[in-house]
């Protein structure tokens, strides 16, 4: 074999990937090259399939898709008697590699009227109106089933900025699944006359994916494959415009960069989830409070930069929930997805609220989904409960909400450890019957939670009339996020929320919350702490 040429050298490493069409500008490189070295080139086709190679390099075997700028280059090579073609049956064309030593003695000089007609052949087989003619009501199913999208996975392409086309030309495409010619893509003796005209058969396509599982790589996209996307794409229209029936609902994001892992979930995940739940998402979302930066909270006195840091983000946010109507007067619902620190997590449900409807998610980091997995089912009642776990007449009272795991002493702050020692402080337990990191599997579970977080919350206040708590979570991120809110404003004690940055090292004060102001839990040398208004 000949030295190839660089331009041959980029065909053979494309064919060294499974098989499917060169790119275009490749094939463009690849025939201008041979006729610059006037090499001859043979052309093999089957039905919609074709192949060239180099008689100089035939174990080069290239797939193409030819479009019109190729088809001058065929033209040119043939002009020059220096092109050849072959028809073969379509099995043996997929079956081949290279070029077959028994193909040399069944070329035929390539004319151009050869060309001429063979790419007239061609166009004809891609040819939606070849078959029964689709009429308006089909037309109208796709898109209405398509939803005006392209209907490849994971495309989604809105085609309605242009009209509907059957034109190869066009920017919207009707593709069909089994082709409507039986020698065209997929193309059955049976099923292509049967279906050619059935909505069901046909998937709205940009031109890029349409080419695609066509011509470029169709053998890696089977009728069964293509039916199947199709159904996704139709559910999933239905699943959207269902939507319009539901609540105007406005999501709110609550993430943080934790131990330095990026966290930042996808919002088409979060919209469907919210879907899913009846919610209709308003096209924002917003991100308060959203924290990238270095996790530094092992430092003196980081819960200080910390707040000083979201102070105008909380601020914000406190004015935003002080009215809990929207300027329409309906009242807005909120769909929160959390995932921050504990004591921000807290401090967020704090500030929301109550007093309107609130959707909270519980991301599952098994599934990477905000969705409950699929059949899931409530948890039975009593799965969480409170344990008044140390009595005593202290108006002192240390609150574990220990959901995801078991809450050990040994992590306790030493301050807190001295006073258990002394029994000088209560300890009230929220726990779960079997604790584990994925304990809220349903929405219900989420509601039976905040029902056992009232019941602990008004044991403090009202039975032990505690004016200190101290609070540590070990929980998913929609229960502490779910605490906060069972927090009313301007009615409730202290609360010390402490945080574990390090679980080699015991939990830490992060920040305090009273009825009326936040601050950091902690006083450094003379720097004053930072206090926000909650009300």
């Amino acid at each position: 074999m000949s030295v190839v040429s660089a331009p041959a050298a980029i065909i053979t490493a494309a064919i060294a990937a499974p098989r499917r069409a060169i790119p275009d500008d490749v094939l463009i490189a690849w025939l201008t090259d041979c006729i610059s070295a006037k090499v001859a080139v043979t052309l093999v086709f089957a039905r919609h399939r074709c192949a060239l190679y180099r008689h100089d390099a035939p174990d080069d075997l290239v797939l193409v898709d030819p479009e019109q700028t190729h088809i001058s280059l065929l033209k040119q090579l043939a002009k020059a008697r220096m092109l050849s073609r072959l028809e073969t049956e379509l099995g043996e064309l997929d079956a081949a590699t290279a070029a077959a030593p028994a193909w040399t003695a069944r070329t035929i000089q390539a004319t151009l009227a050869d060309i001429a007609i063979w790419w007239k052949a061609r166009k004809a087989l891609f040819d939606p109106g070849r078959g029964k003619p689709l009429g308006d009501r089909a037309i109208q199913r796709v898109w209405h089933d398509a939803g005006g999208r392209c209907m490849y996975r994971g495309c989604g392409d809105d085609l309605g900025v242009t009209p509907l086309t059957e034109r190869l030309a066009g920017t919207a495409y009707l593709a069909h699944i089994v082709a409507a010619d039986k020698d065209g893509p997929r193309g059955d003796a049976l099923l292509s006359t049967k279906l050619a005209d059935d909505p069901e058969n046909i998937m709205l396509m940009c031109d890029k994916h349409h080419r695609l599982i066509d011509r470029i790589a169709e053998k890696e996209y089977p009728t069964e494959a293509l039916r199947i996307m199709r159904v996704e794409h139709q559910n999933t229209v239905r699943k959207l415009l269902e939507a319009l029936k539901y609540p105007d609902t406005k999501a709110i994001a609550l993430f943080a960069n934790i131990a330095n892992a990026t966290t930042w979930p996808s919002e088409t995940g979060m919209r469907m989830a919210m879907i899913n739940r009846g919610l209709k998402p308003m096209p924002e979302f917003d991100y308060p409070v959203s924290r990238i930066q270095r996790d530094d909270r092992s430092s003196i006195g980081a819960w200080g930069s910390i707040l000083h840091d979201h102070e105008p983000d909380l601020r914000m946010l406190v004015s935003r929930f002080s009215n809990v109507r929207t300027a329409s007067g309906a009242t807005e619902v909120l769909a929160i997805f959390p995932l921050h620190l504990v004591p921000l997590l807290i401090l967020g449900g704090r500030i929301v609220g109550q007093a309107r409807r609130v959707e909270v998610f519980q991301f599952n980091r098994d599934l990477q989904s905000w969705d409950f997995a699929r059949g899931a089912a409530a948890s039975p009642t009593g799965t969480f409960f409170v344990d008044h776990f140390r009595k005593n007449a202290s108006k002192t009272v240390l609150l574990s909400i220990e959901l995801s795991a078991e809450f050990a002493e040994s992590a306790l702050a030493p301050e807190l450890a001295s006073m258990l020692d002394e029994n000088s402080i209560q300890w009230i337990r929220i726990r779960a019957r079997a604790p584990h990191q994925n304990v809220i599997a349903h929405f219900e579970d989420l509601q039976q939670f905040t029902r056992v977080a009232r019941e602990a919350v008004n044991l403090v206040q009202d039975v032990l009339h505690a004016d200190h708590v101290h609070l540590i979570g070990v929980a998913p991120a929609s229960t502490l996020f779910a605490f906060g809110q069972v927090l009313q404003a301007g009615n409730h004690c202290q609360y010390t929320i402490y945080d574990r940055p390090d679980q080699k090292k015991p939990f830490r004060a992060a920040i305090t919350i009273d009825g009326n102001v936040v601050s950091d839990a902690v006083a450094v040398g003379e720097t004053p702490r930072v206090v926000i208004n909650l009300r």
